[in-house]
C-alpha cells in the first residue's frame, strides 16, 4: 500500500499523452461523417472547404467548453 501512495503521480505524463491522442481521435472521428456526405453528395470542392471550415470552427469552439488541461492539473 505504501508503494502505491508513494509512486501514485508517477504516471502524469504517460496519462497527459493518452489524452492528447484522445483528442487527436476525437478531431479525426468528428471529421467522419462530413466527409462521408460530401462524398456521397459530390459536393464542389469550394461547397467542400466552406462545409469544412464551418465544421471545424464549431468544433473548436466546442473544445474549449471543456478543458482537458483542468485534468492535467495545470
Amino acid at each position: 500500500m505504501q508503494w502505491l501512495k508513494d509512486h501514485k503521480f508517477e504516471n502524469h505524463d504517460e496519462a497527459a499523452q493518452g489524452i492528447d491522442k484522445a483528442k487527436a481521435e476525437g478531431r479525426q472521428n468528428a471529421m467522419r461523417p462530413l466527409l462521408n456526405y460530401v462524398e456521397a453528395h459530390n459536393m464542389e470542392r469550394g461547397e467542400v472547404r466552406e462545409l469544412r471550415d464551418k465544421a471545424e470552427d464549431a468544433y473548436n469552439r466546442g473544445g474549449k467548453l471543456s478543458d482537458t488541461d483542468d485534468a492535467r492539473g495545470w
